[in-house]
């Protein structure tokens, strides 16, 4: 499942997150009244309301992406270090995303492009002599030398 957890403040007015409607599994985490706000965006989306901090941090932790702009979920969604795609805009870039697996985004042509790379479970990854791979999440977590990776894909051929 996709959590988002988006809230009234610091919202980028050129983003619209009506694309993820074509989603399955989108939870939405918070106030009543941000879901119902998006959920006019998204009809498909549904409305968690968390009993604690938790609660709220497990059910951030066991899904597939985080999506939300700058708030208490995101913090939580940066410590864990799921993966996660933070909603800024020019007026406010308070907060980035450190470490492996955080995204920020402004514009919606790149909001869509993250949402399907971390959906895909891909990443781009540098093979050194000038080439650029797509690499499953779960190889870059192995924390694999460059020289094992490079055995690993000539075998995977």
């Amino acid at each position: 499942f996709i959590v988002i957890m988006r809230s009234l403040r610091r919202q980028n007015k050129y983003i619209d997150y009506s694309f993820l409607k074509s989603y399955k599994n989108l939870v939405f985490l918070g106030l009543r009244n941000e879901y119902e706000h998006l959920r006019n965006l998204i009809p498909n989306l549904e409305y968690h309301d968390s009993k604690d901090f938790l609660e709220l941090s497990s059910i951030i932790k066991n899904s597939k992406m985080f999506i939300g702009n700058l708030s208490f979920g995101y913090a939580l969604a940066e410590a864990l270090k799921v993966p996660r795609l933070l909603e800024s805009g020019p007026n406010f870039p308070l907060v980035y995303p450190n470490g492996n697996h955080g995204y920020d985004f402004y514009l919606q042509s790149h909001f869509k492009d993250l949402v399907n790379k971390l959906l895909n479970n891909y990443r781009i990854f540098n093979l050194g002599n000038g080439k650029m791979n797509l690499v499953p999440f779960f190889l870059i977590n192995l924390s694999l030398s460059s020289s094992s990776f490079l055995k690993f894909q000539n075998k995977t051929r």
